[in-house]
């Protein structure tokens, strides 16, 4: 069996004020128009709340590198899937 990590606190109160800063960021760059990259834009401030969820919250950052690559993989796949839908957005009249 392997020993469960423990996070400190200190841990959990830099990730909330990192999470918060973030969706400040999203709310100021929701005002801007970056033209064709706003939902660029908005998907990678996203991502990067997400990862930093997966990271610290959920313990990937301690956790074993296979379970990383479940996650890193079905990433990639979804990025993959986002791409083809938005393609065929663009394409369309």
């Amino acid at each position: 069996m392997s020993e469960h990590h423990v996070v400190p606190i200190k841990t959990y109160v830099k990730t909330l004020l990192t999470l918060i800063f973030l969706t400040f960021v999203t709310v100021k760059i929701a005002e801007f128009d970056f033209g064709d990259l706003n939902v660029a834009v908005a998907l990678f401030v996203a991502m990067i709340k997400a990862s930093v969820v997966a990271l610290f919250f959920m313990g990937l950052k301690w956790d074993k590198g296979f379970n990383a690559v479940i996650l890193i993989t079905s990433v990639i796949f979804m990025s993959i899937f986002f791409l083809f839908t938005l393609g065929d957005i663009e394409t369309r009249a």
